[in-house]
């Protein structure tokens, strides 16, 4: 498996297609794990990541 974090720092953004390959999940399941962690960290407000963790 593919440390996703390092590999787009040296290839730059990638698409849902090329996300889901390394995860080997469909480009589908990508875009609803990126909604559902967008609206996380709308509702969070003014906590950290950190905090959002922990």
């Amino acid at each position: 498996m593919e440390t996703c974090a390092l590999d787009v720092a040296d290839r730059g953004p990638l698409t849902l297609d090329e996300v889901g390959k390394i995860l080997g999940v469909t480009r589908e399941r990508v875009r609803q794990i990126e909604v559902a962690a967008l609206e996380k960290l709308q509702e969070a407000g003014g906590r950290t990541l950190r905090q959002l963790l922990t």
